[in-house]
């Protein structure tokens, strides 16, 4: 993230890094961990719950951007599915 930060590069990051974000507050490590995200310029597209199981729900798959700008000409959200525990996330760029 640094070099693409110091590179002034436009960037998406989509993945499932298995930290809940919802933990944001009150675990030290989700705090660090979105700490670092945010700092680098980085946005989140996904704000809602990924992962449902009976017991919890988690929201560990991501999509955040680096360009502000792309907010625009974007969109992204989850998609629903009960083919597994966790549900789809998805980010289109309009050209």
């Amino acid at each position: 993230m640094d070099i693409i930060n110091w590179e002034r590069k436009s960037s998406i990051i989509m993945d499932d890094f298995n930290i809940d974000v919802l933990k944001y507050g009150i675990h030290r490590k989700t705090n660090d961990y979105l700490d670092n995200v945010f700092s680098r310029g980085f946005v989140s597209l996904i704000h809602k719950s990924t992962r449902l199981i009976p017991s919890t729900v988690t929201l560990i798959d991501y999509v955040y951007i680096n360009d502000n700008r792309d907010t625009n000409r974007c969109s992204s959200g989850i998609i629903i599915s009960d083919i597994t525990d966790h549900l789809g996330t998805f980010h289109f760029i309009k050209n």
